[in-house]
């Protein structure tokens, strides 16, 4: 059973100053990007759409239009331009989707075989050997390169951060 979806995320766009209406006063703001983006067990892989856009003040917490930002020109704001939003990699897509499709595959076979094993007119326990032998052949190795190839991918989806490292980020 293959698992997809779509999941929505906010992405930071730019920050700087700004002059919010609500404190009216220059205040610090977050440019943020609401975006769609395609799940495969329950990982999001890649951004399908673009939903909205909108601009937080970090004081008030109140959202704007992101149009606030060109009414009142601030001096000396540290923005991140929209076009350094990060460029992923389609190898972390690639190999969550292989890693995906082959653990599929390997626990589909290893069904296979374990109901040929226990419906054969011999019954389970005739050559048994042999199928321990063909578990190990084939299914396993598909298993363990599915789990090592989409942890990988989503590794690379993450930044090549870990989670532990990705919550002290978020936090500072």
């Amino acid at each position: 059973m293959i698992i997809y979806g779509h999941k929505s995320r906010e992405i930071d766009v730019a920050s700087g100053q700004f002059h919010c209406p609500k404190c009216d006063a220059q205040r610090p703001y977050i440019h943020k990007q609401v975006a769609r983006y395609f799940t495969l067990f329950f990982v999001p892989l890649f951004k399908t759409k673009t939903l909205g856009e909108y601009v937080e003040c970090q004081v008030c917490h109140r959202a704007f239009k992101p149009e606030i930002l060109g009414l009142v020109p601030s001096e000396g704001s540290e923005t991140v331009s929209a076009q350094a939003e990060e460029q992923r990699s389609p190898w972390g897509c690639i190999l969550t989707l292989v890693g995906g499709l082959s653990f599929v595959v390997g626990v589909i076979l290893f069904l296979l075989f374990t109901a040929a094993q226990l419906s054969g007119d011999a019954g389970p326990t005739n050559n048994l050997g042999g199928f321990i032998g063909m578990l190990l052949i084939c299914p396993l190795p598909l298993l363990l390169l599915g789990l090592l190839s989409g942890g990988g991918g989503i590794f690379i989806l993450r930044g090549g951060k870990t989670k532990d490292e990705q919550d002290t980020e978020e936090e500072n």
